[in-house]
């Protein structure tokens, strides 16, 4: 689909890169006790370590301190000793945490055919909910192709269930797919809008507060198959903007484009930055013509290294002359 002159990308900014390329961790969902003892025990003969004696949950939240080097020192070689040690016992957190790690080829090689299959187990119906984390991932690796055949239909069933556990970055990852298509997957803007909104409501309902965390048993790795809240709220709202902009999928509007992009704006984000600065410069959207806004807008776009945003700001000095 083309886009505007004040809206370059076709696809929503933000939707996730490949998996392997995020490292960050999450906030912590759930304590489990354990005793430093066991935590310093669990860094020596594994065999020996009394780890063997706890409980799944408990020995997937000392690989995640080893893997968040949370009171001890970082060491993702033992994070993924005690994953496997939980994830065989069928801990589901552990068995993601584990292909996070084979994604990122942080304590062990890169495998992401091993990725894919860790991620299918922590999919499993089998002794209770699937992880709707593992869900969101694993739909992006059939989107993308990473450690499975390319398939939008797997990705979009897969998206589809993880929304139905509540996961609204795989209502994102839903509608990026709707909006955009493909062979396999036939573009649907009107349905995209709708997801767009969904996740703008959700996740602005949800501000501030941890992400989803509903029944997860132990703590969880980031992965880029998932974008953070802010990026998600960003992304969507950007989205809607282009589309109400535009008149894809959606009547066409600029005072609503104009009300998304400030709503981003405030989000920091650089596309809706430099579109919300376009829309000022032309007085569009209802917005009275601000020359000087418009300028530092662009600026702020600029700062985080979006092009078009630099090219407007050498355009508007050009013309202002020496």
């Amino acid at each position: 689909m083309g886009c505007s002159s004040s809206a370059e990308a076709t696809a929503p900014p933000g939707h996730p890169a490949a998996a392997t390329n995020d490292s960050t961790i999450i906030e912590k969902t759930q304590e489990v006790a354990a005793s430093s003892s066991a935590a310093s025990e669990a860094a020596g003969d594994s065999s020996n370590s009394p780890s063997s004696e706890q409980t799944p949950e408990a020995i997937c939240e000392e690989g995640y301190k080893y893997a968040c080097g949370e009171e001890v020192e970082e060491d993702a070689a033992k994070a993924v000793l005690l994953f496997q040690k939980s994830a065989d016992k069928g801990l589901k957190e552990a068995q993601y945490n584990l292909a996070v790690l084979y994604f990122e080829g942080r304590g062990v090689s890169a495998d992401h055919l091993k990725a894919a299959e860790y991620l299918l187990k922590a999919c499993s119906s089998e002794d209770g909910e699937p992880l709707p984390l593992a869900l969101t991932n694993l739909g992006y690796c059939y989107e993308s192709g990473e450690g499975v055949a390319k398939d939008m239909c797997k990705a979009a069933e897969l998206y589809e269930k993880a929304s139905s556990y509540g996961s609204p970055e795989a209502k994102y990852n839903l509608a990026h797919l709707c909006l955009v298509g493909s062979d396999e997957y036939q573009q649907d803007e009107p349905r995209a809008a709708k997801l767009f909104q969904e996740v703008a409501e959700e996740l602005e309902a949800a501000a501030g507060s941890p992400g989803d965390t509903k029944g997860r048993r132990a703590s969880t790795l980031e992965s880029a198959g998932v974008v953070g809240h802010e990026e998600a709220i960003g992304g969507a709202l950007v989205a809607l903007g282009i589309m109400h902009e535009q008149g894809n999928g959606v009547a066409q509007d600029d005072e609503v484009a104009a009300k998304h992009y400030r709503k981003a704006c405030n989000l920091g984000h650089p596309v809706a930055q430099y579109n919300y600065g376009v829309m000022t410069l032309g007085g569009r959207g209802g917005l009275t013509a601000d020359l000087k806004r418009a300028k530092a807008l662009f600026k702020l776009a600029a700062g985080q290294g979006y092009e078009d945003a630099q090219k407007a700001l050498d355009s508007m000095k050009k013309q202002a002359g020496p």
